[in-house]
Parts: C-alpha cells; structure tokens; sequence
C-alpha cells in the first residue's frame, strides 16, 4: 500500500515508525536524478522513506512599475532581504501602498512557505531542516539567526508599516486584490499567480481594466532574495510512501489520530 502526503509528512511519519523504508533505486529510478533538496524532504535518519513526485519551488514577485515610479530598477528586485525592507519602506513612503505582501497568519498554509526561505536566509530554521545531513533533533527558532529574520518582518510591520494591517490574518489570498489594483508592490508566490493575476484582469471593468493589464505587464518574476548566510528557497508538494502493513485499512488514521 503507498501513500501520498504533502511534503515533509514523510519525515514525521517516518520517524513515527508508520513507514517502510523507500527509495527511488527500489522502483527503477537512480538517486541521482533527483534534486539532493527533494530527497532530504523523504529522509530521516539517514534513511528514504519516500520518492519525490512533483515539487516545485515558490517565486519573488514584483510590480515592476510601482518599482519604477517609486525611483527604483523596475527590472531588478531587491536582491536581499535588507533591500526588501528598505524597498518596502521606500515605496510605501512615497506612493502611500504596501510595499512587501507579508503573510502572517498563525497556523496557515501559506505562512511558512514565505518565512521559511526568510528564516533559511539568515541561518535559522524551525529545526536543523536547512542542514546538509538534518537530523530534526535540533530546535533552531531561538538562535540568533531565527531572530534576525523575525526581526527584519518586524521592521517592515512594525517600525515601517510598509506592509498590509491585514499581514497577521493574511492567508496569501488577500495579496491578489490589492496586488492586481496596483496596491501592493512584491509579494513571494507560487508562479501559477500569474495565470490568476490574468484571470483577475479579464474580469476587470472601466478604469479597474486599465490598472489591471497594466499590473499584467508589469508582473515579474525572480528569485526569493538572498540573506547574510546564504539564498533560500521553498519547494512544496508531494511525495511518494510505503506504508508498513499493520498501518493499511484505516490504521495509519487511528495512530495519526492519536499522535
């Protein structure tokens, strides 16, 4: 029996014992061909539990042309996350807008695939994931580094206010509105906003039209910014596992319930 979970979840069951053992020599696939990144996602404790299947990495996006009437490079996003906050700041002051779409709601989804990469940026981690060989024993969230980059959101919300009131309960959704009026300036994402940017426009009327395409035309794509230890990404998705047989017809349930 095999099981496909969201990525990570292979890690927490494997160390709960729910998995057997697998990796991608064991289907016909050589190890090699994977992104090494993909594979720590499925290993634990120095074993595979899991084939990658379809991850994908999220994207820095931005307006080029409120970067430009802000009197930035238009073409060139902020290439660290310092530049994010003083670019934040810069176009929030004189445009009067949101600079960075912070996401930042408690237990939602889409909150760690925009701090992790932040996080990762500054050398810190929820535990020792950003590691070459994790072995997620280690907790990381009260280092130096995890505190530098909690301070660079706190900056920006805080101290700047160049990002949404919202931040806090914004779930990423409530990016897309202000964005596509022209209201929010960056924003990290996954690359499929740009078919709902789109969307968004061709539902678009009057005066709401022409900001629209204009947003359309000016949406660019790059890399999530670089910190003081290194450039950071996010990749989500899922992955392939085997489940032990005494997990099979509703036991895995029963066991995650109760974890």
């Amino acid at each position: 029996m095999v099981v496909r979970l969201q990525i990570l979840g292979g890690v927490e069951f494997g160390a709960k014992g729910y998995l057997n053992e697998l990796k991608p020599e064991d289907v016909g696939y050589s190890s090699a061909d994977f992104w090494p990144g993909a594979l720590k996602s499925v290993t634990y404790d120095g074993k595979g539990y899991g084939i990658p299947t379809n991850n994908e990495t999220m994207a820095f996006i931005w307006n080029a042309d409120i970067f430009k009437r802000a009197g930035l490079d238009g073409e060139n996003p902020p290439a660290t996350w310092e530049d994010v906050v003083k670019d934040s700041k810069i176009i929030h002051d004189k445009l009067g807008i949101a600079g960075y779409g912070m996401v930042a709601k408690q237990n939602a989804g889409n909150t760690p695939f925009r701090f992790m990469p932040q996080m990762w940026a500054f050398g810190g981690g929820a535990l020792d994931e950003s590691t070459d060989a994790p072995t997620y024993k280690k907790v990381m969230l009260n280092t130096p580094e995890a505190k530098a980059a909690l301070q660079a959101s706190y900056d920006m919300y805080v101290r700047d206010k160049s990002v949404p009131v919202s931040a806090l309960t914004n779930t990423q959704n409530e990016n897309q509105a202000p964005f596509i009026a022209g209201l929010l300036a960056m924003m990290i994402a996954h690359p499929s906003e740009y078919a709902k940017m789109v969307d968004l426009a061709g539902k678009a009327t009057g005066a709401d039209k022409a900001v629209a395409d204009t947003v359309v035309a000016n949406m660019r794509y790059g890399l999530i910014p670089k910190g003081p230890s290194r450039r950071a990404v996010v990749f989500g998705g899922s992955n392939i596992h085997m489940l032990k047989s005494e997990y099979v017809d509703g036991g895995l349930d029963e066991q995650a319930a109760k974890a």
